[in-house]
């Protein structure tokens, strides 16, 4: 025992403390007691197991503080997870003493304090998560942090700094007056209806109590502390602007016309805001909006001129005001309309005419594009009519065909105009697929593969490698916008021939042949969660590909306990070693290398390129597909014809793949239509409304399975396409909604697995 190197207990029912004698194993290397019933500390003993690399104790019920000689446990590089435990105190500062560390997670204790700032010393870090903890203070400044998810800080004190998904630590906003800080917290939200002279008082009141912010006497206006910032940073940021969908834009205009509505009405004199854009709108985590930065805005004398000063933004104030210079309330409700526009027309609406520019003193205002693109729009709010519906598949009740509804009506998607076609130095081929049948940004930055970019905005336009074709994909301008298809390589095939091949290809892992629309009237007829999912989906076109199982298997090993940005850096890295295709959009796409090219990369060259304890994995992997018999590309297309149980136990013999990661290269490259990869988004959904029972209740292995069960049964044998229009709906709370079709965002969504099987 005293060799042994891997020892798992997970899922167990075990009970009581650590036991001492582990410390004894000090050729160990991994050590999972996850999943169990332990209690007490943490043993001293286990600082002994100096070889260490990674030690899984979640989803116990472990307590007191974390010890600070686990800082001494150099070797770890894989994971060190405490989360679901109920730690205490303060993160020790010694734990930034793990320099070879790639992952951890201390969430779900009662940590308090603040993340020790010697943590940015940590340079092998990639994935560190504190959610729900009593932690406040600043972040430390460690680069991966910058485009951390919201998710690894959610759910505690208060949490501040550099980090994208985090508020600065003082500063709130920049406004037209300067900028507001947050030393003190009033809850002046105008919504609450409290006018300027009472907050003025109150700031004038609490001055002497506060310290300046930038050491120098000026006068505050100091608002409620409004989590994400403007409106004006939501709609110009790519990673952000895709949370805005039409529900949430329409609820953001009766918050601020009830804003409006109080202040002019019933405060005990109208005050006037002056300034109504969208950088003084400020939104709170659930999206309420107020309305900020009163720095001119001018309480109304109902027996006065109320002449003033032309003030506010170019592009907002109404034209009447510079030549009348009267203020009154239809000021603030002329900005309230450009506003209204800038959230629904997706751009920022240009001044009526060059004589109304002269007029109102300045010069035209140019048409801003807002960058981000619109949201799906609900059945509603859409005029479009919705395509007919497929004839049913062979075998389908006729009564059951009979009493389907009719699917939503569709979104409108950026066609690829005649122009645009022109611009091009190939031809645009139709492929059998409507814009209901496939939806681009529903479907290719989701997190099934991480080898497609978004090379063109407007029109939207896909490109990414299928086998040995570079091909870019957009819309056609018709009526149901036919999906096309753009060569920019011959394929290595001759010139005549090559795109009748792409257009197999492209079929073949498009899964064209499965009939999408009438699958989700199925699964909307079966589950009122996926109908109304699909509905704000814009009732279709969320399809699962067919991807070559060599590339799916390489990308999914890459993205376990990892981030975005890692996983794409990454899979792109990987994807290098293959046959170079061509540049489109200032990327260079190659086609992905075959399994003897990579079992030729050394590891050390992928740790070297960044891939930590992922690169013995990925090499490893390699080395045994090679060795299979009639080698490993043969070997991963027959499990395509084998019972799924087979599939995921085949799978989980290479080094690094889980059930999870095995879940997700079954359904999106073997054929395996019910496979249910069940991570975080999936659990929610399962136990908000297919399996209330569970709520409450940590997800384990066995728990994963009875998932898996209930999607089946629920969905039956195309399960596993429900359970990714689910995941899809769940990206909206969770900062990774799609929006429609001008997917802002060219890094695709992670679909997140854990808990790598890593065999003795």
């Amino acid at each position: 025992m005293v060799s042994l190197f891997n020892l798992s207990l997970a899922n167990n029912l075990l009970h009581g403390n650590i036991p001492e004698e582990l410390g004894s194993l000090q050729n160990l290397e991994y050590l999972d007691l996850s999943l169990n019933n332990l209690s007490g500390p943490i043993q001293g003993s286990i600082e002994n197991c100096l070889k260490l690399q990674s030690l899984r104790l979640g989803h116990n019920h472990l307590g007191g503080s974390i010890p600070i000689k686990l800082g001494m446990l150099t070797y770890l590089q894989e994971l060190l997870d405490l989360s679901d435990n109920s730690f205490a105190g303060i993160i020790p500062s010694q734990l930034s003493g793990l320099n070879m560390l790639e992952a951890l997670n201390l969430s779900h204790n009662t940590l308090n304090g603040s993340i020790p700032p010697s943590f940015k010393g940590m340079i092998s870090l990639s994935s560190m998560d504190v959610s729900y903890n009593n932690l406040e203070g600043p972040v430390p400044h460690i680069k991966f942090l910058e485009e951390a998810p919201v998710e690894w800080f959610v759910h505690n004190k208060h949490l501040c700094g550099t980090v994208k998904a985090l508020p600065p630590c003082n500063l709130i906003q920049k406004g037209g007056k300067g900028k507001k800080f947050r030393p003190i917290l009033l809850g002046v939200a105008a919504a609450a209806g409290i006018s300027v002279l009472f907050i003025t008082a109150l700031v004038t009141w609490q001055r002497r109590k506060m310290k300046s912010v930038e050491q120098i006497h000026v006068k505050f206006l100091v608002y409620e502390y409004m989590d994400r910032g403007s409106l004006s940073r939501y709609l110009e940021n790519h990673n952000t602007a895709i949370e805005l969908d039409w529900m949430r834009r329409i609820n953001i205009v009766k918050d601020v016309d009830n804003a409006l509505s109080y202040i002019h009405h019933d405060c005990f004199a109208p005050i006037v805001h002056r300034d109504i854009t969208s950088n003084n709108i400020l939104l709170d985590l659930e999206f309420r909006a107020c309305i900020s930065d009163f720095g001119i805005a001018k309480i109304l004398d109902v027996e006065a001129s109320n002449c003033t000063k032309l003030a506010g933004t170019k592009g907002y104030l109404a034209p009447e005001l510079a030549y009348t210079t009267r203020v009154t309330e239809k000021c603030d409700v002329y900005s309230f309309g450009v506003l209204v526009f800038e959230l629904f027309m997706g751009c920022h609406p240009p001044l009526p005419t060059v004589a109304a520019a002269a007029a109102a003193g300045m010069p035209p205002r140019r048409r801003r594009r807002v960058r981000p693109p619109l949201p799906p729009s609900p059945p509603l709010l859409s005029s479009t009519t919705a395509t007919p519906p497929p004839t049913p598949p062979v075998g389908t009740p006729k009564s059951e065909a009979a009493d389907r509804r009719p699917p939503p009506a569709r979104r409108r998607l950026p066609l690829v105009s005649a122009a645009a076609v022109e611009e091009e130095d190939g031809e645009w081929h139709p492929l059998p697929l409507s814009a209901a049948d496939l939806s681009l940004p529903l479907t290719l930055p989701t997190g099934q593969t991480f080898l497609w970019r978004r090379t063109s905005l407007s029109p939207l336009r896909f490109t990414g490698a299928v086998g040995p074709h570079l091909v870019s994909l957009s819309h056609l301008p018709s009526s149901d916008g036919r999906l096309a298809f753009l060569l920019h390589n011959n394929g290595g095939s001759s010139s005549s021939s090559v795109p009748a091949a792409a257009r197999a290809a492209l079929s073949d892992y498009l899964n064209a042949a499965v009939p999408l629309a009438d699958l989700w009237r199925r699964f909307a007829a079966a589950d009122a969660r996926f109908a109304e999912v699909s509905a704000r989906l814009g009732g279709g076109g969320a399809r699962v590909l067919r991807q070559d199982p060599v590339e799916c298997v390489f990308q999914f090993l890459c993205s376990s306990n990892n981030n975005i940005a890692r996983i794409e850096k990454m899979v792109w890295a990987l994807a290098g070693y293959g046959e170079r295709l061509g540049e489109v959009g200032g990327y260079q796409f190659h086609q992905f290398p075959t399994i003897e090219r990579l079992a030729r990369v050394s590891e050390q060259e992928l740790r070297d390129a960044g891939f930590g304890y992922r690169a013995k994995y990925i090499v490893g992997t390699a080395k045994i597909l090679q060795a299979k018999p009639g080698g490993g590309e043969k070997w991963l297309a027959s499990l395509r014809t084998r019972e799924l149980p087979e599939v995921i136990e085949a799978l989980c013999t290479l080094p690094g793949v889980g059930p999870k990661v095995a879940a997700c290269v079954a359904l999106f490259s073997l054929d395996q239509n019910h496979a249910i990869p069940v991570d975080t988004h999936v659990w929610k959904v399962a136990t908000q409304y297919l399996m209330p029972e569970l709520a409450g209740k940590s997800l384990t292995p066995k728990l994963s399975v009875a998932v898996a069960d209930a999607f089946v049964a629920k969905f039956g044998n195309y399960a596993g396409w429900a359970q990714n229009v689910l995941f899809i709906g769940q990206l909206s709370a969770q900062k990774l909604m799609v929006a429609e079709t001008t997917n802002t965002s060219t890094k695709p969504t992670k679909r997140k697995r854990s808990g790598n099987n890593v065999k003795t």
